[in-house]
């Protein structure tokens, strides 16, 4: 008799690296494309239960959540992705059946054992467990969570089995394109004949943007999904 134990994530952080996309050196040409890695910290909770995750479902898509910045990047039937605007920050919530081994994993998760494993297969690094939590996980107990905003707004709370501090780290691709010309009061104009800015202080220098490729990021942004399985 086979024992399957299965571990899903799935983050889509489009929205989350433009977000956190810094500057980089302009290349001569335009034509190149360059590269960026961006790091995101955020936290993992891991569910065991359907009317539980149902219950995060219905908070991270309330108005309230809404209100305090909060954004649904992607759900499914076993996880839901967030990104929090007030302090770049992503929620990740994983609906897992319950075993003592899945308790144990998260104890070394920092270190070793398999779900060690395949955070580093996906670009994921644990920052720091629970403990307190990982005690209750193996009494078969759960914990309530709540969930605010950095200003301190309320969005709601439910339970969790296990909450892990992670950090995510991924490379996006992109070229710049030309949009105008930057004038010395920050104004971009969209001109390049004689008079302009000449409103605005007169030209500082051209003006470019990044463009994501959508090839790499596939539109929706770039997934990371990893299952393990042990028989």
């Amino acid at each position: 008799m086979s024992c399957r134990t299965r571990f899903i994530l799935h983050a889509s952080l489009v929205a989350l690296s433009l977000h956190l996309a810094g500057c980089a050196a302009l290349s001569n040409s335009l034509d190149l494309t360059h590269t960026e890695k961006v790091t995101t910290d955020g936290y993992l909770l891991v569910v065991t239960q359907q009317e539980t995750f149902d219950q995060w479902h219905n908070i991270v898509r309330s108005e309230k959540a809404r209100d305090a910045g909060v954004k649904v990047l992607e759900s499914g039937q076993y996880y839901i992705s967030t990104f929090d605007e007030s302090d770049d920050k992503i929620t990740l919530i994983a609906l897992e059946p319950y075993s003592p081994e899945l308790c144990h994993q998260a104890e070394t998760a920092e270190s070793s054992g398999w779900l060690h494993s395949e955070f580093e297969d996906n670009g994921m690094t644990v920052l720091g467990i629970d403990l307190p939590m990982v005690d209750s996980c193996k009494k078969g107990q759960r914990s309530f969570v709540g969930m605010s905003s950095k200003e301190g707004i309320e969005i709601g709370g439910a339970y969790a089995t296990l909450m892990l501090e992670i950090r995510h780290e991924t490379m996006l691709k992109y070229k710049y394109r030309w949009m105008g010309t930057r004038c010395r009061d920050g104004w971009i104009s969209s001109s390049t004949g004689r008079g302009t800015c000449s409103w605005h202080g007169g030209i500082a220098a051209p003006a470019y943007r990044k463009e994501y490729l959508k090839d790499d990021i596939k539109v929706d942004g770039i997934s990371n999904e990893f299952v393990h399985e042990k028989r």
